[in-house]
Formats: structure tokens, sequence, C-alpha cells
């Protein structure tokens, strides 16, 4: 039996013709293929002419320039040994242009050198050439098993298997085991004049004939098992001796013969499964179906399934709205992010069925969700529940990525999408600094001014104008005209006149007491030192300390209410001549589980872009809609409101944790909840 099905496809798989898979490939370019490809190719070769045409002009252009620098004596022999081809150039000219480099260097490849607004025309110019060339038809190739010679060598069988020990010829058929006795299945040979031997096509006629004992219930079965999580037959990969016998036999030879009878439609096989009783029916168990029915095996209610890893990836990016629906074409790259996770290179998010596949590199996100190894034959996949799915759902770049653009599909697109009696009376009063909580960081110059009659002295403070260098000043060269050597940089700064102190300023986005825990240091002999001023506008000067040509600890302790600020003012003592110092200082939130914090050196900026968020629908509306892109069903008003809970929490501490956009962020962990809950990634 083993060499008659081999006999079948030797024509194609012959051993002494052997063709490595890379070998089998059949372009798929047509005729009206390649002559719109050269219609193209002939535009492309004309845009060429004329760029090479650009390309001669302003080389000569470049060599007239370098010319008139040399004398002119010179420049009738230079020009000559330049224009000389290389292998043609005597010995005098080359020596000429060696004395010359400017000009015996001078070729397309370095006109940047000399003129870079040529240079920038000609890369213009090859990029329209090349976005020309590129609508050409792509072409595409697809692997076929061909037979590939006229003569057909015989087969034999081989004496245990050895191929040094060929016995006699065997003829193609098929398994005589699964046939009739009276009438095993044997392969006639094909005319002389025919252009195969059909072996490989009168097989397949065979094999869906409705006469072979085992495809179509093998089909079914597979089917069943993909709808359902367990096959009619346990082992989708086995129906002998060594398999499972089927549990519902009747069915499966129904379907069979359904399936046949339908021309072995796949959409109408798929209809029937998900159209019956036993797919409608609920995943709810029950006392009584546990007691007659406690392994499911007559399906009392809907067996509870996990998504396959593909379609978890794939419906993250569609609730997402970044799925990329495009259908056939070249697979997707994969590669290495830098902890050497293996990802989807680049930015297109199509279907995984076009992710490329590489048996040394499984793609991370699929590896944890159980994609079988790409060595041997997947039958049936196996579904755990480990905590690298977890850590998966809530860490990778991937779940974080889409559940923010998930956040962004509901804000766009929310509006009048829900049912208003789910949400009536449901609403989120946000605080002021939810949607825009800036940074609590902020740099500039100033003074505590002494002169006004109130209890607590206030800072007069002034952000600085200037960043660059890494250093926040008055303008681009140090001294400014108009703040000096006042400046600010990640640890350290230097003094102005009185009134020009440098000023790092923390504005509190939390209530509670905090611990300011830092060090100030004078690195010079000279001067007389600096004065730093621990400032609070709620209580006033908390401390102050003096170093000169040294440093010392400070730690300091003070309650703060959301908006307070925390100003650390360094300025002269006497006079401000060698006021160079560093600072650097953490803040702390004390009597608290967070371990909140701030990092005066870490958490340096420059120019920050802190536009507000943007509502362009109601939070209700948002959440309720979110609901019904990720779960396919209609949210309770009890769940919107739950929902709505969960975000003014996350507000409130991601606004105490100095978050910039505090609702924005709350609305992507909402979605980031909803993608990594069971009733995502389970059907039931």
């Amino acid at each position: 039996d083993y060499y008659r099905l081999r006999a079948v496809f030797e024509p194609a798989l012959n051993p002494k013709r052997w063709k490595v898979p890379g070998n089998r490939a059949v372009s798929l370019y047509t005729d009206e293929d390649h002559a719109k490809a050269a219609e193209i190719e002939s535009q492309a070769q004309e845009m060429v002419t004329a760029r090479n045409a650009k390309q001669t002009e302003y080389m000569d252009l470049a060599l007239a320039a370098e010319l008139e620098k040399v004398d002119e004596a010179l420049r009738e022999p230079l020009e000559a040994a330049y224009r000389a081809a290389g292998d043609k150039r005597t010995a005098e000219q080359k020596e000429l242009l060696a004395k010359n480099p400017n000009i015996g260097n001078l070729n397309p490849g370095v006109l940047y050198q000399y003129n870079q607004g040529h240079a920038d025309e000609l890369k213009k110019l090859d990029a329209e050439v090349a976005k020309v060339r590129a609508t050409k038809p792509v072409h595409e190739y697809v692997r076929a098993l061909t037979k590939q010679a006229k003569e057909v060598d015989p087969t034999f069988l081989f004496y245990r298997g050895d191929y040094r020990q060929p016995q006699h010829e065997v003829k193609p058929g098929g398994l005589t085991v699964a046939a009739p006795a009276d009438s095993p299945f044997a392969i006639k040979d094909n005319a002389a004049d025919a252009p195969t031997t059909g072996r490989r096509l009168q097989y397949a006629r065979w094999l869906t004939s409705g006469r072979h004992p085992l495809v179509a219930r093998v089909l079914v079965n597979r089917f069943w098992m993909h709808h359902f999580g367990t096959g009619i037959v346990d082992t989708p990969g086995e129906f002998g001796k060594l398999g499972s016998l089927p549990t519902q036999p009747e069915v499966l030879d129904w379907l069979a013969d359904e399936f046949m009878a339908k021309g072995w439609s796949l959409k109408h096989l798929h209809r029937v499964l998900m159209t019956s009783t036993v797919y409608l029916q609920e995943s709810l168990r029950t006392p009584e179906g546990d007691q007659v029915d406690g392994g499911n095996q007559l399906y009392s209610h809907f067996p509870v399934k996990r998504l396959d890893a593909e379609a978890i990836r794939d419906s993250i990016l569609a609730v997402s709205g970044k799925l990329d629906r495009t259908s056939f074409g070249a697979p997707v790259m994969v590669g290495k992010d830098t902890s050497g996770q293996v990802i989807i290179a680049g930015d297109v998010q199509r279907r995984s069925v076009y992710l490329q596949m590489k048996r040394t590199e499984p793609v991370a996100l699929l590896k944890a969700f159980d994609a079988p190894a790409m060595e041997v034959n997947c039958t049936q996949r196996d579904s755990s529940t480990v905590a690298t799915q977890s850590l998966m759902m809530m860490n990778s770049d991937f779940i974080l990525q889409f559940a923010s653009s998930f956040a962004t599909r509901l804000n766009q697109e929310a509006q009048g999408k829900v049912d208003s009696s789910i949400i009536e009376g449901l609403n989120l009063v946000l605080p002021e600094n939810a949607l825009s909580n800036g940074n609590p960081w902020s740099y500039g110059y100033g003074h505590v001014n002494q002169q006004v009659e109130s209890e607590i002295a206030p800072v007069v403070f002034t952000p600085y104008p200037f960043f660059g260098s890494n250093t926040w000043k008055g303008g681009e060269k140090v001294p400014d005209e108009k703040l000096g050597f006042s400046f600010l940089n990640k640890t350290s700064g230097h003094t102005g006149s009185l009134h020009l102190s440098p000023i790092r300023r923390w504005t509190s986005p939390i209530k509670g007491k905090v611990q300011i825990k830092g060090n100030v240091h004078h690195p010079s002999d000279n001067g007389d030192g600096v004065r730093l001023t621990l400032h609070s506008s709620r209580v006033g000067q908390l401390g102050q300390w003096s170093v000169k040509h040294g440093g010392q600890d400070y730690d300091i302790t003070v309650d703060v209410e959301p908006g307070d600020t925390l100003d650390a003012i360094v300025d002269m003592i006497d006079n401000h001549t060698s006021d160079s110092f560093s600072n650097v200082y953490k803040i702390s939130v004390l009597e608290s589980e967070s371990k909140l914090g701030w990092d005066s050196e870490a958490d340096f900026h420059g120019p920050l872009d802190l536009s507000a968020y943007e509502l362009k629908a109601t939070i209700p509306e948002q959440l309720a809609y979110g609901w019904q892109l990720a779960y396919g069903r209609l949210p309770t008003t009890q769940e919107v409101a739950l929902s709505l809970e969960f975000i003014q929490q996350q507000v409130v501490l991601l606004i105490e944790s100095g978050n910039e956009s505090p609702f924005e962020q709350a609305m992507t962990n909402y979605c980031q909840a909803l993608l990594t809950s069971n009733q995502f990634l389970y059907m039931e």
C-alpha cells in the first residue's frame, strides 16, 4: 500500500530529478502584467535619461567651479585629464589629478560636497523614478507540485525498505486496506499523447467521489472540532485502531453525507454547524445536565473554548480599528524588539494568517497562547493556562499599543452609537486636570519677594525663555544679555544677580506628606559660595543652606495639597563670581503604599507638548461602546456604572502619580482590561 501511494506522487516527487522547494516556484505574471511593467519601465527610462542629463549638467558646473580655483595654465590640461577614461590616462595626467584632489575625486557620489542643492535635486529625481517603478504589477509566485518530465520512472518495492534492493514494480493506486476486497482502487495509465500521467488527478477524483470511507468523515470531524473544541472523534489525526471511537457516530455519518451531498461546500457545512441547536445553546452548566452528562459528551451545554492564538491577535487588531484586511500578497516579516521578543516588523497589521512563520523564531504573543510548533504536523492544538499569558497581556508592547488605539477609537466613534436608555442618568464629572495634568517640574528664575506684606512671602517665578544643549537659560549664549550667567540643567546650574536666581519648581499633583531629600554642592575654590532655599507656597521657607567649596545634605518633610509649589532656589551670597553649583534631590510620598516619588535629575526635561485631550463623546458613551465592540453585546446599565467607577478611581490615581493625560491613560487601562478579560478571550 505504501508503494502504491508513492507511485501516485513519484512523477512529481522523483528522487532522481529532485527539486528543492525554492525551485518549484511558478510565476503568476500574466501577459498583461508583462506589458504593463514594460510600459511603466519605458516611462521610467525616459525619466532616468532626463535625470542623467541633469546630473551631467551639475557635474560640469562643479568642475567649472573647481577649475576657476586653479592657475589658468592648468585648467585645460586638468579638464582633459578629468574627462579622459580612467584606463586611458597618461602618467602625467594621473599625477596632475593627484595633486588637485578636488578635481581628481569629483564624481556624482560626492556632488553634495560641491553643491548640496544640486545633490538634493538629484535625490528628488531618483525618488520620482522609484515612485513610478513602484506602480509595476507585483511579480508573485506560487510553489506548485508539477510533473517534471514526460518519461515516468517505474516505482519499485524496496526489499526491507532498502532503496539499493529494488524488487518488482508497483502500480499506483489507493490503500487496499481501506477498500472493498473485490474492487480496490487502481489508477490507469493516461493516453500516450497526454501531457501528464494524470495520477494525482485520478487519485483526487477518487478521494472526492464519495466512495472513500474516510475523507468526508475526517473533514467534518475537523470542522466540528474547531467549532466545539473537541471532535466527534477525539483523535482527528487517527481514525484507526490507535484512535478514539466517535462519541456520536450517527451524527458524524450524517454530517459527512450532507457535506458530500451539497457539493463539498465548506460554507454550507459551517452554516449547518453554526445554526444548530447545539451551537446556539448557552454555556452555563446546570445540576441536571451535570448529573446526566458530566463530561459534556452529549453537549448538554455549549463548551467554553478559548480563541486560538491567531484569533486573539486578529480580534485585538479588529476592535482597535487597526486591522489591515488586505487579502493575498507577500507575508508580513517578523523581527525582534530590544528585549529579544519576536514581534511583527514594521507597522503593517495584517491578519495572522499572513505572518511569516519561522520555526526558530515564533511570534511571542502567538507562542504564549499555544500556537503550534512548526517542526511537526499539528492535528490538534493544546489550550493551556499559564502565567506567561497574563504577563503578556499586561506588559507586552503589542497590547499596550492597541489598547491605546482602542481608546482613541472609542473617543472618535462612540458618539451616537449607544442606546441612550443604557446610559441614561449616568455621568462622570472629571477633575480640572484630568484631561491635561501637565508635568510637575518647571524651570525658571526669580527670587523670594520679602517686600510683600503677607504671612508667606511669595516667590517671583519667571520661566526660562530658551532651552538648548540640555540646559534652560536666557538665550543661546551664556552669559545672556538679560539673565547673565543664570541657567539650570539636569543636575547643576549657575546663579545670576540678586533677582535672577535659578529656580527648580515642583507643583504637587497629590495631597499628603512628602519628603525632600538631596544634596547641594559648590565645587569651586573661588567665590563666596551659594545659598539654597527650599520654599513652599503653603508654608513658606522650609530651610536654607549655604555651601562654599563643598556640599551639604538636606532632608525636609512638608504637607502638600494639589497645586502647591515647592521651589529649590539657589542664589548668590554677596556676589555671583564662581557660583556654579549642583543640586540633586528626590521627593517621596510618605505614609502611602504607592511608593510614589519624583527625581529632579531623572525627571529633567525640555519643552513639553501639553495640549489637552479633547472629549468627542461622553464618557458613558465611550464605555458602553467599548463593551459593544469587545464583547459583541450591549452592556447593562449596572455594567456601565461599574465602568464609570473604575475610570473615576483610575483618574484620581493617575493625577496623584503625575500622569500628563490622566483620563486618556485611564481609558487605555480600561480598554486593556476589556481586551484581557475572559469574556473577550473565550467563546461561550
